[in-house]
């Protein structure tokens, strides 16, 4: 296996973390991709590279960029639902202080 075809896999085995919520995963698969993607491109001479690889690694790029897109906005819903979870906290707590309800249930 080629460097290109073991970084096209590594990217394949981020995506499928990423959809089965192995965040953890994702992060150790991304961390052994990005080694490779330096042994690939980091010395310097990424013009070297032939055009085949130099457009595989334009995907992997877009890949990346729609990826980080979905998590961005997997992020944002995350966030909303705590906010949402520490609004509606407050609101009970503010509700069992005014009735008499935290002597209560303490």
């Amino acid at each position: 296996m080629s460097l290109l075809d073991e970084i096209l896999a590594l990217t394949d085995a981020v995506e499928r973390c990423i959809d089965s919520g192995d965040w953890l995963g994702a992060s150790d698969v991304n961390a052994r991709r990005q080694q490779l993607l330096v042994e690939l491109c980091g010395d310097g001479n990424e013009r070297r590279l032939d055009s085949a690889t130099r457009a595989a690694l334009s995907q992997i790029l877009q890949r990346n960029q729609a990826t980080e897109s979905r998590l961005r906005g997997e992020r944002n819903r995350i966030a909303g639902s705590a906010s949402k979870l520490k609004r509606g906290r407050q609101a009970l707590d503010a509700y069992r202080l005014n009735t008499g309800g935290a002597a209560q249930e303490a």
